[in-house]
């Protein structure tokens, strides 16, 4: 499993282009090639790729191989660049820990399904939402067959700056597949994260899941959202929180073999233009109501009782607090 010192090691400021991001590239590739993890096509775990004939971008991915490799996989992601000036510990080297963390604690055939570990290039300004974006390089070109489902971690380490719901954490995308609330709904973190569910709408693609949804495919996107020290040099490792990480990390490996059992088909009530494809409210407020009590409280909103409700509790949110 990586640690602290893992982290220390790659929380400096890794722009693509820099030589700091060639090296943290490196450490990482080390890493994985340490792990119970093989290349994703059997040979290599390096996919370069070019940013019109400047820098040489690349995804890193490893596969924890499954007992049946024919079922199509789950993937795990997380981006490892940064913008510049910032040594990047929430963004991202917390989500980079928590996936393989997860994978870390799960030995090859534990699941029927392969697990995809994509740790993507260039999500920051500058490629994000572009054509080089990594998720959108990898998804376009570089992947093998379709994923079974796919689980996007960005901005995972901090506590969250509420009184009352630091340990939250906050998924979108359940709407994306019905499959998924029956997944969130059966399994449950242990002791040391909340989780809420939200439509993706309310913060929009602010990573990369953003390929995954506006191509139809079942995904769900993990983060404690914005605070201070997001994109700044502040974004130190010191102010993680090891802990939270952990029981996140926990908590991915009971959802990677929830996932395993469960079947994603893909039919005709799938919206190929990535919109939700059935009612996500009943479950949205059922974790809601249980987890943002005190911040409802202060905001005269609780109990919660419908989407309108939802809506207007989440545009208060978003401006007494920031999320």
């Amino acid at each position: 499993m990586m640690s602290m010192l893992d982290i220390r090691h790659i929380c400096r400021p890794r722009p693509v282009g820099s030589r700091v991001h060639d090296e943290v590239r490196d450490f990482l590739l080390h890493t994985i090639q340490q792990m119970d993890l093989q290349p994703y096509d059997g040979q290599k775990f390096l996919w370069s790729y070019h940013s019109e004939g400047k820098e040489t971008l690349a995804n890193l991915v490893a596969v924890l191989p499954g007992a049946d490799p024919a079922l199509s996989p789950i993937l795990l992601g997380a981006h490892y660049d940064t913008v510049p000036g910032t040594p990047g510990a929430d963004d991202n080297a917390a989500a980079i820990w928590v996936v393989l963390d997860a994978v870390a604690g799960m030995k090859p055939g534990m699941l029927r399904r392969s697990v995809i570990v994509a740790l993507f290039d260039a999500e920051e300004p500058g490629y994000f939402l572009g054509p080089l974006m990594g998720s959108t390089v990898f998804y376009q070109s570089q992947m093998k067959q379709q994923v079974h489902c796919a689980f996007i971690f960005d901005l995972v380490g901090h506590d969250v700056p509420v009184q009352g719901i630091e340990d939250m954490v906050f998924i979108t995308g359940m709407e994306s597949h019905r499959s998924l609330e029956n997944v969130l709904n059966k399994t449950l973190p242990d002791p040391g994260i909340r989780i809420v569910t939200a439509l993706n709408r309310y913060v929009g693609d602010m990573s990369d899941h953003h390929v995954f949804r506006v191509n139809g495919e079942p995904y769900l996107f993990f983060s404690c959202g914005h605070w201070q020290h997001y994109h700044m040099p502040t974004d130190t490792p010191e102010k993680l929180n090891i802990t939270k990480m952990g029981a996140l990390s926990a908590y991915i490996r009971k959802l990677l073999i929830a996932c395993d059992n469960a079947e994603f088909p893909r039919d005709k009530s799938i919206s190929h233009k990535g919109e939700p494809v059935y009612d996500s409210t009943p479950t949205d407020l059922k974790f809601m109501n249980a987890n943002l009590g005190p911040v409802l409280k202060r905001i005269g909103a609780s109990p919660l009782k419908s989407r309108s409700d939802i809506d207007r509790a989440v545009q208060a949110m978003m401006r007494s607090f920031g999320l």
